[in-house]
């Protein structure tokens, strides 16, 4: 769910914490915030307490993303309106703003969440087709020692010939599992023994997390 919170007049403050803690419209959490953030976690036993203002929302929200271990420190801020949550930051790769995602949606009255979170590649071309080639293995055939990658954004593009089925998937999953990548375009064509490619409609396929 996308939000435009720009516009809507008379909007109340944002209130935006990051994951170090710092926040450029509200103080350090006093006991009752802190309070309030164990309402929101449900820790208190209480759920939907009206005394709870935008920024416990926050400190909820960060205090249950900071429990992901695979959320890279200080990736992800939390920014609430109206008990709208929105993220926003850069990971590395769609499992970390999926993870972010679901742990916010655990905080108790939070109306909706916004996943605003950008996925930064952190895979080189030279370093996908090394990762192709290990998960291939030594008995991979001749032409698929040969396959390109090419990485535009977080879209990785897979050029070159394969003589098996096998290969060709083993290939673009490969690809699919690294970080940062978002979807992967297979143009890997499949080739007799003989050198000669296989015209099929099956041949090319485009792979993606929308």
């Amino acid at each position: 769910m996308r939000m435009d919170i720009h516009s809507r007049k008379n909007a109340p403050a944002r209130h935006g914490i990051d994951r170090a803690g710092h926040c450029d419209t509200c103080q350090r959490p006093s006991a009752e915030s802190r309070t309030a953030q164990a309402d929101a976690n449900g820790l208190s036993g209480t759920r939907g307490s009206d005394h709870r203002t935008d920024s416990d929302f926050a400190v909820a929200a960060l205090e249950a993303i900071r429990w992901i271990t695979t959320v890279p420190h200080d990736a992800v801020k939390a920014t609430v309106r109206d008990g709208w949550l929105m993220l926003e930051g850069s990971v590395n790769g769609w499992p970390q703003k999926q993870a972010a995602e679901q742990a916010v949606r655990n905080v108790a009255g939070i109306k909706g969440v916004a996943n605003l979170i950008m996925i930064a590649p952190k895979v080189t071309p030279a370093q996908l087709q090394a990762r192709i080639a290990s998960a291939l293995g030594q008995n991979a055939s001749p032409e698929a020692r040969q396959i390109q990658a090419e990485i535009i954004g977080s879209r990785v593009v897979l050029r070159g010939q394969v003589r098996h089925p096998r290969e060709k998937e083993t290939a673009e999953r490969a690809a699919w599992t690294s970080a940062g990548v978002t979807e992967v375009e297979s143009d890997l064509r499949l080739a007799n023994p003989n050198g000669a490619v296989q015209d099929t409609a099956d041949n090319a396929c485009v792979k993606n997390r929308n």
